[in-house]
């Protein structure tokens, strides 16, 4: 409960931080005596916020006039960092934020989702193609970085490592080293989806859709022992782990809560 209320509370404060920013940015229309449409439309908003595990540091989507950027703050100030200089409205999507426990490190998505057919929005018709890429910022503003294709990111609560999504298949990577290339940690049946890595950053949880029904997958990955949990013919979904849950033991995978509907 603590825990929680921290985070409740740091949340708040970037809320407001994020809209002291934005009503700084420019003057209202009462100011100048008159209505300034341009100004209006191009309203900055902020969005996706996210809060770090263990550290009072929180990320948020900035989008002004649909250049779209990572923002940060930290306690005790909570004043307003901006991580990357995309700066032009070019309709790619910034979702999927994570903060590592630590607070060092952003992951994020930058692109948008596939439709049925595969194909990755390319507003702008780029004969080069886009595709929707994971990338890190470091909250001490030295830079994102681009690391590659794939969605979901998680991070290691150090922010060492991302685990995500690549074409179905469930990947580790080093999160600052863009040129190390990724490692596949499952290549199994069904949509993986749902990642939840552990506290202590020792097992992966995820869920495995299989269409009409769907297991929770636990993985250790300091053994590469992969079990699933009461596996059966229900949708089981949304795992989440205890805050407790130490040590690759039966009762820390017992830590993962399964939610079954159909």
């Amino acid at each position: 409960m603590r825990a929680a209320t921290g985070r409740t509370t740091a949340a708040a404060s970037a809320v407001l931080a994020a809209l002291v920013l934005t009503t700084a940015a420019r003057p209202t229309a009462a100011q100048n005596g008159q209505t300034d449409l341009d100004a209006l439309v191009g309203w900055p908003f902020p969005s996706a916020l996210t809060a770090a595990p263990a550290s009072p540091v929180v990320a948020w989507v900035r989008n002004e006039r649909g250049a779209r950027n990572i923002w940060t703050a930290a306690a005790p100030g909570w004043s307003g960092r901006r991580l990357t200089s995309f700066t032009r409205d070019d309709g790619q999507e910034i979702t999927q934020l994570a903060v590592s426990a630590d607070g060092s490190l952003v992951a994020f998505v930058r692109g948008g989702a596939p439709n049925r057919a595969g194909e990755i929005p390319n507003p702008e018709s780029d004969p080069a193609g886009v595709d929707r890429e994971i990338w890190v910022a470091p909250t001490d503003g030295s830079g994102a970085q681009r690391l590659g294709p794939g969605h979901s990111p998680v991070l290691s609560p150090d922010g060492a490592w991302v685990i995500h999504i690549d074409r179905g298949v469930i990947q580790r990577r080093p999160a600052r080293d863009p040129s190390a290339s990724p490692e596949p940690l499952v290549r199994g049946r069904g949509s993986p989806g749902e990642l939840r890595l552990s506290p202590d950053g020792t097992h992966l949880a995820w869920t495995s859709g299989r269409g009409d029904h769907a297991f929770i997958g636990v993985l250790d990955l300091e053994s590469g022992t992969l079990r699933y949990l009461d596996p059966s013919l229900d949708q089981d979904g949304n795992p989440a782990w205890s805050p407790d849950g130490q040590g690759p033991t039966d009762s820390h995978l017992i830590g993962v809560i399964e939610v079954t509907g159909m």
